[in-house]
This record gives C-alpha cells, structure tokens and sequence, in this order.
C-alpha cells in the first residue's frame, strides 16, 4: 500500500502545482490588461496633449511634429489610395499612394507598474 499512497501524493502534488500555474497564469492576464490599460490612456492623454498644444510644441519638439505631421499627410494619401481602389480606379493608385519607409522601431519604454 505504502506505493499506491506515494502515487496518490505525487498525483496531489502534480494537481496542486498545475492549480498554482493556472492562478499564475490568470494573474499574468489580468496584469498584462492592466499594463494595455495604462498604456491607452497615456496614448489618449498624449494625443489631447499634443492636438490642444500643437503651436508650442511645433516650437519645443520641431523635429517629433514633423515625423508626426509627414506621418499623417502619408495616412491621408493611403486613405485616398484605399478610398481609390474601393471606387475601382486602381490604376490611380500606384500613383497615389506614398512610399512608406520602414524605420526601426523605437526602443520600448520603461512600463509603469
């Protein structure tokens, strides 16, 4: 008996840790919603901020309002290409549409937690 009792252990050890795992993966979730959650609304204050300040930061950060201005003209020359080909003139489009250069990705930032 004294194995059936060490198998019956090692099953309720092997079922207590894959419950540990589960509520460390559910904690993991939740935390990671939270961080996308901050992230958001820094990314909505970030936005009002700059579209209520816009001439001072035109003087402050010339070179950051530049790429996020040339970054819209660009959104709003692909919007037309898009709007284009839905209303069937393809042939316009190549012509249309702006070449976007593929630029490395910014470093991540330091999360709030």
């Amino acid at each position: 008996m004294a194995f059936f009792d060490k198998v019956k252990e090692a099953g309720l050890k092997a079922a207590d840790k894959a419950k540990d795992l589960g509520e460390q993966a559910k904690l993991s979730v939740q935390k990671e919603k939270l961080q996308i959650k901050i992230k958001d609304t820094c990314t909505e204050i970030g936005k009002a901020l700059v579209e209520e300040n816009a001439p001072i930061l035109e003087e402050k950060f010339a070179d950051q309002m530049k790429v996020i201005n040339d970054a819209k003209a660009e959104i709003a020359a692909l919007e037309e290409a898009i709007a284009a080909l839905k209303n069937g003139a393809a042939e316009t489009v190549v012509e249309a549409a702006p070449e976007v250069a593929e630029e490395p990705a910014p470093a991540e930032e330091a999360t709030v937690e």
